[in-house]
């Protein structure tokens, strides 16, 4: 996935500073705490079952651990795929 915010799909809600997270060892899941107030959203290493190169819009969301609440970005994504199916 690409770091470059205009390829980003939820480049609307990231924040102008750009939270991130980076794995220093891609062999493993970063054991890293959240570098920021809980649920700012930005690109946090690790996601689609890779630890290094792909990234995910919060450092805590379900679709990361399923003991997490859906961060924003998935809310709203959820809320939209409903709503087309509601009209």
């Amino acid at each position: 996935m690409s770091t470059d915010r205009g390829q980003i799909p939820w480049k609307a809600l990231i924040e102008a500073d750009v939270p991130t997270t980076h794995n220093a060892d891609c062999k493993v899941c970063d054991p890293q705490p959240e570098p920021s107030p809980t649920g700012r959203i930005g690109l946090y290493e690790g996601a689609y079952h890779y630890h290094c190169g792909v990234y995910r819009p919060a450092f805590h969301c379900m679709m990361h651990s399923t003991t997490d609440p859906f961060c924003r970005v998935c809310a709203e994504r959820i809320a939209r795929d409903l709503r087309a199916h509601l009209h």
